[in-house]
């Protein structure tokens, strides 16, 4: 298991993502699901605490022991949101980063803090050379996490996303390991 204290925020630590954390997480997601998933597509395909392992198992399969791809963002022991890397490429050593975090701990520089955390782990211990992040235009919170924690803006993919019955565009990010 790897924990990853974030700088600034001496109680809140990431913790690589185990199989026995779903029905956590599936609880933290479900008390929170209209935060979360304003514009994360994902919360209105977790159903049941077993889609929550479903993709546990599969995002934990893609990962090499002492490179975990998925953590838990803790707050004195407590799950209050996940970072990951996914769509990764061993060949390309790229990731995209993917992030949400429950209503009561926004505002408070922990994403931030997250995001700059696990990309120094990603450059570092995983050894990606590029992360990319998609953010819907329409959430201020995100792109300015993402600014925040280093990334340069690249792009807008118009009508990128599908949710809630109507498109949406997304800002492109990305951060390389020699920037």
């Amino acid at each position: 298991m790897t924990e990853i204290q974030l700088q600034n925020h001496p109680v809140v630590t990431l913790v690589s993502a185990r199989v026995e954390m779903a029905e956590e997480i599936y609880t933290v997601v479900d008390q929170d699901r209209e935060h979360i998933g304003q514009f994360l597509p994902f919360v209105d395909q977790t159903e049941v605490v077993q889609d929550t392992l479903t993709y546990l198992e599969s995002q934990l399969k893609i990962s090499e022991p002492g490179k975990e791809l998925i953590f838990t963002i803790q707050r004195a022991g407590q799950i209050i949101g996940m970072i990951e890397l996914h769509h990764y490429s061993a060949v390309d050593r790229r990731a995209e980063l993917g992030y949400w975090l429950t209503k009561a701990y926004t505002k408070q520089g922990i994403m931030t803090a997250a995001a700059k955390a696990l990309c120094d782990y990603a450059f570092q211990v995983v050894g990606l050379h590029q992360i990319i992040v998609l953010a819907d235009v329409e959430n201020p919170g995100s792109n300015g996490v993402i600014r925040s924690a280093g990334f340069a803006y690249l792009t807008t993919h118009p009508d990128y996303s599908y949710r809630a019955g109507t498109y949406h565009d997304m800002n492109v990010y990305y951060r390389l390991a020699n920037e």
